[in-house]
């Protein structure tokens, strides 16, 4: 029964993932750069997250350097990880 419930109060929030994730466009980076604003642990200023780019475990996840987070990159992290000018890719 619990596992239900917690599908349905995750569904906006998915549906709301989804939609931002491949939303093109300047629109699309900022809905996209504010959303996972509030999820990541740390997100610096003028850091761009491309269409399709999915983080698991956004916790564990700090980036600081201001550039561009490409499309269809998996990053699979599940201790502090902290993504610099060598990682962005």
């Amino acid at each position: 029964m619990i596992p239900k419930i917690k599908i349905i109060l995750h569904f906006p929030v998915d549906v709301w993932k989804m939609f931002i994730s491949y939303l093109p466009g300047a629109i699309g980076f900022k809905l996209r750069y504010r959303f996972w604003k509030n999820r990541l642990k740390f997100l610096g200023k003028n850091v761009k997250i491309d269409v399709g780019v999915y983080f698991q475990n956004p916790q564990f996840i700090s980036i600081e350097t201001p550039g561009k987070i490409m499309a269809f990159k998996a990053t699979p992290t599940f201790s502090p990880r902290k993504i610099g000018p060598s990682t962005i890719h």
